[in-house]
């Protein structure tokens, strides 16, 4: 992904305006949030992708307004995502990891989606093989290059690895992936930021996306909904595309939309866009900060939101 140097298409500022605006007009927001990249920068090593306290407190405040949902979609497991806010838990927040694929409901502690057992053995193989093909080749697992594994699939991270190594690693994976064809039916290859995994195919952030917002939609039928989804890669395209399919905004982190092959030309225009995930969080701090505006400009909330606020106000 090369550096951002195209001017932002949407100013921060009209943004938040915009989002603030469709609250205002009584729509609820479904934010939905890709994490590395997106909320926290992209780091050498995956672990280290923390929020900091700040950071974690404005998912609190935007998760527990009535008139918005939240969710994080990440390529992280549920149980990863968990690991990096259990600080605040339980709040009610979806966690849709692996692509969409396995998604958790955080406040009631409660699996919403999960993949197929037989995924997990399969997959096991398949990392076993990759495993035994690169030490084949160097004798030993080359410096630099690190497995991450997710439960229904894995990842081959090669960030902090020498270029030649990580391109030659990534090709290995590539090729025990096309002559596997078991796993070839089952899986496909996902790329990002110096990294390669398999993902079941049915996962996707497009998946995703459509899974929290029909999720939400049912919980509260007269909700009327407001999709935003904010992303920073390939495995983020999906996603975006399926937001504005459903007449919400999109958000571009860090990258040049017209980058992003898997939209249409009128889809690249269509995408706000934000230098950094520093930006990211600024905005929505920014939305969280506007919030108290809306409600004292409204005479009362309606009766479903003002019981919204009395059950979170007493938990």
């Amino acid at each position: 992904m090369s550096v951002l140097t195209v001017k932002p298409s949407f100013p921060n500022h009209l943004m938040v305006e915009t989002l603030i605006q469709q609250l205002q007009a009584g729509h609820h927001l479904a934010v939905m949030l890709d994490y590395d990249g997106t909320l926290t920068p992209i780091v050498s090593r995956p672990e280290e992708a923390q929020l900091d306290t700040e950071g974690l407190q404005t998912l609190v405040d935007l998760a527990t307004h009535p008139q918005i949902r939240l969710a994080l979609i990440s390529g992280r497991s549920v149980e990863q995502l968990q690991g990096f806010i259990h600080s605040i838990l339980p709040q009610p927040i979806l966690l849709a990891g692996l692509h969409g694929g396995q998604v958790w409901d955080a406040l009631n502690n409660q699996c919403l989606a999960e993949p197929d057992e037989n995924l997990v053995n399969l997959k096991a193989q398949f990392l076993q093989d990759v495993y035994n093909h690169i030490l084949t080749k160097y004798g030993e697992l080359p410096q630099g290059i690190t497995f991450e594994e997710k439960g229904y699939s894995f990842a081959l991270h090669y960030r902090l690895a020498d270029e030649t190594t990580g391109l030659d690693v990534h090709q290995i994976f590539q090729n025990a992936f096309d002559l596997d064809a078991i796993v070839h039916n089952a899986f496909r290859i996902q790329a990002g930021h110096s990294v390669i995994e398999i993902v079941p195919k049915p996962f996707n952030k497009g998946e995703g996306v459509r899974f929290c917002v029909d999720y939400w939609q049912k919980q509260d039928p007269k909700a009327r909904l407001f999709p935003v989804f904010a992303g920073d890669d390939k495995t983020d395209e999906v996603g975006l595309k399926a937001t504005l399919a459903l007449g919400g905004a999109g958000i571009a982190v860090g990258v040049d939309p017209q980058e992003m092959l898997a939209l249409k030309h009128e889809e690249q225009e269509a995408l706000w866009v934000l230098k950094d995930p520093a930006e990211m969080q600024s905005v929505l701090k920014a939305l969280v900060q506007a919030l108290p505006s809306i409600e004292n400009a409204s005479n009362a909330l309606s009766p479903l939101l003002e019981e919204r606020a009395r059950e979170r106000g007493g938990s």
